[in-house]
């Protein structure tokens, strides 16, 4: 089931007008919330949701906000240093505690000081093999086997270096071609033996960024297409549920394109 999502715009308390969009969290006055905010800056985090506690009255928004950053910055670096070296012995056997602190010296290596440790990077080592000369160059050396013929280091390479000839972001196109299905499972709840069903798969919307956006084929056949007006754009589709349709999927293909 679809359901309908409308944003109203929101007052700002603190100046009487719609809000500004910017989160609370960074922008409240409040000296509770200002302490705490300058404590989760510091590394202290177990201080920072200490002092957000402290908070009371139109300042929860922004405490919760704070409260919320906290955990996903703790969920997103939340490896440490043995854990990766293990990754990276993958790549680079002979490489030690001593290689990774200095690449850390360097600024070469993602992390950050939570609470008196050194937390790393969950999706390390892929930014120190983007960064550091040195860990790419002993990577090849250990592991000769050929480049793939696409990577993100390359590609961005190419991205630069042409905005700067061309003196135009949009550089560099890239055109997608998307598959997915949406599947009824045997014994799907509410769902019975000739029951009508009705789907609603995410499709994109053209902006400056992502152009020549085009629904290829889907199944069943007749899928409608949200106009680019709508908030929330989809692709609908409805077909009668039988019993040798239990397992089949439902599903679309599109493709999309940047400006050339």
């Amino acid at each position: 089931m679809r359901q309908a999502m409308e944003q109203t715009p929101t007052k700002d308390r603190r100046r009487g007008g719609h809000s500004s969009g910017a989160s609370p969290a960074f922008t409240s006055a409040s000296p509770a919330v200002v302490r705490a905010r300058r404590l989760m800056e510091a590394g202290d985090f177990a201080g920072a949701l200490r002092a957000a506690e402290e908070v009371a009255g139109e300042d929860l928004a922004a405490a919760g906000e704070l409260c919320e950053i906290v955990a996903r910055v703790r969920a997103a670096y939340d490896l440490d240093e043995p854990g990766l070296l293990a990754k990276l012995r993958a790549l680079i056997p002979d490489v030690t505690a001593a290689d990774l602190e200095r690449w850390r010296k360097a600024g070469e290596v993602q992390y950050r000081v939570i609470d008196g440790r050194v937390c790393y990077f969950d999706r390390e080592p892929s930014n120190i093999f983007r960064f550091c000369a040195e860990a790419r160059a002993r990577r090849s050396r250990a592991d000769p086997a050929p480049r793939p013929a696409w990577t993100l280091e390359d590609h961005l390479r190419r991205v630069t270096a042409e905005a700067a000839r061309a003196g135009t972001a949009h550089v560099v196109p890239v055109r997608h071609r998307v598959r997915y299905r949406l599947t009824i499972p045997v014994g799907a709840p509410h769902v019975k033996q000739g029951a009508r069903v009705r789907a609603w798969l995410p499709f994109p919307k053209v902006h400056e960024r992502q152009r020549e956006v085009k629904l290829i084929e889907s199944s069943p056949a007749g899928a409608v297409v949200a106009p680019e007006s709508a908030p929330q754009r989809t692709l609908s589709a409805e077909a009668r549920k039988r019993i040798s349709d239990a397992q089949k999927a439902r599903w679309a293909r599109y493709r999309k394109g940047r400006p050339k």
